[in-house]
């Protein structure tokens, strides 16, 4: 019933009824209930834009799963503590995650968790040889995974491969390499993807030169948006940024990249901080303004970069156009 109210958007009755699940599970000393209930909780949280508590109620429920040895739940609880520490810039803690995911979604032939988890590793681009076969895994398990989805009932916890089957280490300002699928739209709905598709395709079109066409994709973006979650908001704000750069509209770009910072610093989404300050460096007016986001974008990469092996933070750095400062 928790599901069924997130899915309706009812924040205060899934956060309720998953309360009541732990208060139930903790009485009868059912700890699976438990380990659903505080992900539950985790789920609303990170949706509010509540940072601290949606992490620690999936931690939570990751400890207790563990202690079960329940490698799917804990798979999926896993995953969802890999996109918040990387949307808030631990993005070594992120790795480490990502790979136990990996390696125990691998063991219980869980194709969820080897998708996910390997696209939120492709995350920090490696160099050479090994982040392309990555890379390549990735995009194989991530239509292998999509096409799962269509047999099955999706979950809140399993949209997300399907609307994202492309690499997560899109150079800022590129667009994606290959065409979005269309997965069915219902699935889709609840965790505000619908929207985000569009404005892929925004940014695909524009890369063809149709800016008519992309701008009618933004449009309907803008429309579907029913569920203003602030980590999709900040995601939405940021490709629609990047489709009208791509279509040479700095002015209305920057109005799109301006909002994705202001929501990502609120909510401490640093690496949607780091993004926006990337794409602000490029299609701000004056040089001023330039220079303002160049440098603040560069120092924060440089800090999310800071406790990364000397490999992948080199290949982070590179991403966004920064150099790893030399000790003295």
């Amino acid at each position: 019933m928790g599901t069924v109210r997130w899915y309706r958007a009812d924040m205060d009755g899934a956060r309720n009824f998953w309360l009541e699940c732990l208060t139930v599970g903790g009485t009868v000393r059912n700890d699976e209930a438990m380990g659903h209930g505080y992900n539950g909780l985790g789920l609303v949280a990170f949706c509010r834009g509540q940072a601290a508590e949606a992490r620690k109620y999936p931690e939570q429920s990751a400890q207790v799963f563990e202690k079960l040895g329940k490698l799917g739940p804990l798979a999926v609880v896993r995953v969802n503590l890999v996109e918040l520490a990387h949307v808030m810039g631990n993005l070594r803690k992120g790795q480490q995650i990502a790979e136990r995911t990996i390696s125990q979604a691998r063991e219980i032939n869980h194709p969820y968790g080897v998708a996910l988890g390997l696209r939120f590793r492709s995350l920090i681009p490696r160099r050479g040889a090994a982040h392309r076969g990555l890379m390549t895994t990735q995009r194989r398990l991530c239509a292998s995974a999509a096409r799962s989805t269509t047999t099955r009932r999706s979950s809140p916890s399993t949209s997300s491969k399907r609307a994202s089957p492309w690499p997560a280490a899109t150079p800022p300002g590129s667009p994606p390499s290959s065409t979005p699928p269309t997965p069915s739209p219902s699935s889709l709905t609840a965790k505000g993807f619908r929207p985000l598709l569009r404005a892929w395709r925004a940014w695909l079109v524009a890369a063809e030169g149709d800016v008519t066409a992309c701008r009618a994709l933004i449009a309907e973006a803008d429309q579907l948006v029913s569920r203003p979650w602030p980590h999709q908001r900040c995601r939405l704000d940021l490709v629609i940024a990047r489709s009208l750069a791509e279509a040479g509209l700095d002015a209305e770009a920057a109005l799109r990249a301006e909002a994705a910072l202001k929501g990502a610093d609120e909510c401490g989404f640093r690496l949607d901080s780091l993004r926006a300050h990337a794409l602000l460096a490029k299609v701000s007016e004056g040089r001023e303004k330039l220079d303002h986001h160049r440098r603040l974008g560069t120092n924060l990469a440089r800090s999310l970069a800071a406790n990364l092996n000397q490999e992948d933070a080199e290949g982070f750095l590179g991403l966004y156009g920064a150099a790893r400062q030399s000790a003295l």
